[in-house]
């Protein structure tokens, strides 16, 4: 029997008979498309600091192909930076493999795009991990909300959210062990919030009332749209209920401070906050994946994918027993990046 899963941005995806995870609130790949940030020091166990998660973004002019891209928050790269020359280290990814163990990603050398905005914190990478080894998901673009999405769907204060990313006090000793986080939209400021480091603007963040911690900066936050919900642009009512990606974390003011950066390099104890989080709208990395030079880079990529597909084309014709390949991925390129088994 088919069974139909519209839990992820409305998207159909099928399968033979109910996925595993059919019966959840939460589906698997909200956990599967996060991985941690952290620093390796040379002589002692990784320490996981932030969070960060992949998305998918079709090629232009070739939209069965797609590049994988890295998302996370830029201030976990500056404190990841800054942990690794303390402890003589490097900053690092882990990522969980196929064989149930896990797989520590040396990221020092990896070309990180990031804003000139010093208030926007984001950065992103184009990048994909050895797929024969690593078990993991990507985030189709086509469930980012975007202001038109926002619109349509009256997205706003009082709408359910879900994080998913990492406690430090069980990161997993040598996989990822990602948690899920709920809360609501409390606030969409109407003027830019300040950015506690560089005092630049932040514009267009969320307020969250979600139990930010320390370890789920960067983290995807989703938005939760239920079963009986209506439109207000069209008199319909919503029979399926599913989640949309709203941004990332950012951080949280704290009780006894007024900074709301919160990382946790160095296993200081972590501080009472006031439950008030700041959500990056996911648009901040549109904007760089979407730059022009990004844009020209993935037509580049759409024109030889497509010469591929027509010399596969012509192979399928001298071999009728062979299965044309529908829907496939473009993974390309690992950067300067280096992997390494998981510390014990």
């Amino acid at each position: 029997m088919l069974y139909r899963d519209r839990r992820l941005g409305d998207l159909e995806i099928w399968s033979l008979g109910r996925p595993a995870d059919w019966g959840m609130r939460v589906p698997d790949i909200l956990l599967t498309s996060v991985c941690f940030i952290g620093v390796q020091p040379r002589n002692d166990p990784p320490e996981w600091g932030g969070t960060a998660f992949f998305l998918s973004i079709p090629l232009e002019g070739a939209p069965q192909w797609s590049w994988t891209y890295l998302i996370t928050a830029r201030h976990n790269l500056d404190g990841a930076l800054a942990r690794s020359a303390e402890v003589d280290g490097h900053p690092c990814i882990r990522l969980n493999t196929t064989d149930g163990d896990g797989m520590v990603v040396d990221i020092s050398g990896a070309a990180w795009m990031l804003p000139d905005n010093p208030g926007a914190d984001i950065a992103v990478l184009e990048w994909t991990p050895p797929i024969e080894r690593v078990a993991f998901s990507r985030v189709p673009r086509s469930v980012l909300v975007t202001p038109e999405l926002a619109l349509q769907e009256n997205i706003g204060i009082g709408d359910e959210l879900a994080t998913v990313g990492l406690f430090t006090r069980r990161a997993g000793h040598v996989r990822n062990e990602p948690i899920v986080r709920t809360g609501v939209i409390c606030g969409t400021p109407s003027e830019p919030l300040p950015h506690a480091v560089t005092g630049a603007p932040m514009d267009g963040c969320y307020l969250a009332e979600i139990r930010s911690i320390g370890g789920l900066s960067g983290s995807p936050v989703y938005v939760f749209l239920p079963v009986g919900r209506t439109w207000t642009a069209e008199p319909r009512v919503r029979h399926e209920s599913t989640y949309y990606l709203l941004g990332l974390m950012h951080g949280h003011w704290d009780l006894d401070q007024s900074e709301f950066l919160a990382t946790d390099y160095g296993g200081d104890p972590e501080p009472l906050n006031t439950g008030i989080g700041v959500v990056v709208p996911i648009t901040e990395a549109l904007a760089l994946i979407d730059s022009p030079t990004e844009i020209a880079r993935r037509r580049e990529a759409a024109v030889q994918a497509n010469l591929e597909d027509a010399h596969d084309g012509l192979d399928d014709l001298a071999d009728r027993s062979k299965i044309p390949s529908q829907g496939r991925t473009r993974l390309r390129r690992c950067s300067a990046i280096h992997s390494q088994p998981a510390s014990q």
